[in-house]
């Protein structure tokens, strides 16, 4: 009612990291049984509510399915398929801040918009290099130039921004 909108973090979540992702990359050694009876719900939970954002987790789940090492980050079958097809999550979802430490080996920050954009997120948080944002931007225009990355999935990206931003400012007084 006063033009907040609520988000659910960190998809698909957290347990006991060993590691601070703001400087190295956890890893989370769940599998899917006691992510769909500890983790998930929270974020079932929110959803139904009608939670505005999801944030995903610089965190490794290899027993999901990815390849060890790769962030949830950069996994298409948690934001895209698990959240966005299974979840039916139908508002934008943002990465993490991508100059995180965890993510410090997983190549430069352009190509982690790329890779992050690619599994699905509609926001990318870059929060302090100027210079890395400029990079990143032309790095993805570049991308949807070269048909790397889905044009319709950006104007859905778009539409799914422009929602969240009419229902947030459509309530307002």
């Amino acid at each position: 009612s006063r033009g907040v909108a609520a988000c659910a973090k960190h998809f698909p979540g957290l347990d006991a990291v060993q590691r601070d992702p703001h400087h190295d990359l956890p890893t989370i050694a769940l599998d899917w049984t006691a992510m769909r009876a500890i983790h998930l719900p929270p974020f079932e939970a929110a959803i139904k509510a009608g939670v505005a954002l999801v944030m995903s987790s610089h965190v490794c789940y290899p027993l999901l399915g990815d390849p060890p090492g790769l962030p949830a980050t950069f996994s298409r079958q948690l934001i895209h398929r698990l959240l966005r097809e299974t979840m039916r999550f139908s508002g934008p979802i943002l990465t993490d801040d991508l100059e995180m430490g965890a993510l410090r080996t997983c190549g430069a920050i352009p190509e982690a918009c790329i890779r992050a954009t690619d599994a699905g997120h509609d926001v990318l948080l870059i929060c302090s290099d100027l210079s890395a944002a400029r990079e990143a931007l032309a790095a993805l225009r570049s991308a949807y130039q070269s048909k790397r990355l889905s044009l319709a999935e950006l104007e859905a990206s778009v539409q799914r921004i422009s929602n969240m931003r009419q229902k947030i400012l459509g309530s307002l007084p």
